[in-house]
């Protein structure tokens, strides 16, 4: 699926020319642009060259790049896809009701690379209506741009037009073996979100949900929660919806709004069933080595072949918990698939995967692995 990556810190128009056209080699259907948060990157100054490389190219800004066994915030990725593709451009989520008829994403793709502003509201609907739109029989990866530093204007670009609050949707003629998984585990619940606004808790079991919250985990962990250590302690026990198979979906408060309602990266239906989980270092790396080895057990049994790269979409507030331990993680990851594999990705604001099994989701603080 992705052929050459490349890793480069450009200081100059130069420095994104070399890099760019040392991409295109023959048989080259576009290129994937991964932007870290803090490179030097300045679309309307750049994207004259886009126009000039005579393929699509399509990317975002992320909090991190993955490239090996090392995360970067300053560094670029770009990467070759080596497949015929056909790339869709979604402007403004909160209003999608669909893809036109005459734009639906059809033919002999097998592969939705799908890359959202982290950030917009209204992603796990405009996941719903695509996973109906699109079909059920493909794979589906991606996760959400965005930067955890100063807002930006915009967080998406094609070689056209940069933008926010929207979605890029790249169906590739190749087939992924995806992984999922996440290694939080229960610490208190069953809870009812019987009373949320999109991705507000406004109450939990018709209690005023800070309060519910700060409660369980005083009585359960012993920790004092106020305002002012929120996200600190936040961070450390995320929300987890309970699907109907049983699984576990996490959602991660990231602030409060007013006293007592609690915002997450991404919706939450009014009624469900939540729990607060907790994690620990080696249960989060094990999964992430979990989550490789299901996507490289995937393609092998779609293809016979071992792949050409594995896709690591790592959502920044894991790198946030495990801190120093993150270089482990990655480095399980590795050891988990061929030696061989390109192995690349970005550090994202939710991750985005639906393996051929399961519904398509968002997901926070979880690690998708793609192998193609």
């Amino acid at each position: 699926m992705f052929g050459q990556v490349i890793f480069f810190e450009p200081k100059n128009y130069r420095d994104w020319s070399r890099s760019l056209k040392n991409l295109c080699t023959k048989g080259l259907f576009g290129i994937l642009l991964l932007v870290g948060e803090r490179a030097p990157f300045d679309f309307h100054e750049i994207s004259p060259l886009f126009k000039e490389l005579g393929v699509p190219v399509f990317g975002g800004v992320f909090p991190g790049v993955i490239y090996g066994d090392s995360w970067y915030r300053d560094g670029i990725l770009g990467c070759s896809i080596e497949r015929p593709i056909t790339a869709k451009v979604v402007r403004d989520l909160g209003g999608f009701e669909g893809m036109p008829e005459d734009e639906v994403l059809t033919g002999p793709v097998e592969t939705f690379l799908v890359i959202v502003d982290g950030l917009a509201s209204n992603i796990s609907s405009f996941l719903d209506v695509l996973f109906e739109t699109c079909g059920r029989q493909v794979s589906f990866i991606g996760g959400g741009a965005g930067s955890l530093g100063p807002e930006r204007e915009t967080v998406l670009f094609t070689a056209e037009e940069s933008f926010a609050g929207g979605a890029l949707l790249v169906g590739i003629e190749g087939p992924a073996g995806v992984g999922v998984s996440h290694g939080w585990e229960p610490l208190y619940g069953p809870l009812v979100a019987n009373c949320t606004k999109g991705n507000i808790i406004l109450e939990l079991n018709w209690q005023p949900a800070f309060s519910k919250y700060r409660t369980a985990l005083q009585k359960e962990a012993g920790i004092s929660m106020g305002p002012e250590n929120f996200f600190e302690i936040a961070k450390c026990y995320p929300f987890g919806m309970v699907k109907i198979d049983g699984s576990i979906v996490v959602r991660d408060p990231i602030r409060l709004e007013g006293e007592e309602s609690i915002v997450l990266v991404g919706e939450i239906p009014q009624n469900s069933i939540v729990m607060i989980l907790r994690g620990d270092e080696t249960s989060l790396i094990k999964a992430a080595g979990g989550a490789a080895s299901a996507a490289l057990a995937s393609f092998m049994e779609k293809t016979g072949g071992m792949g050409q790269s594995a896709l690591v979409i790592d959502c920044i507030s894991r790198v946030l918990y495990l801190g120093d331990n993150m270089a482990r993680e990655l480095r399980t990851i590795r050891e988990n698939v061929p030696p061989d594999l390109h192995m690349f990705g970005f550090l994202s604001i939710g991750e985005i995967a639906h393996s051929g099994e399961k519904y398509l989701e968002f997901y926070n603080k979880t690690t998708v692995v793609g192998v193609g």
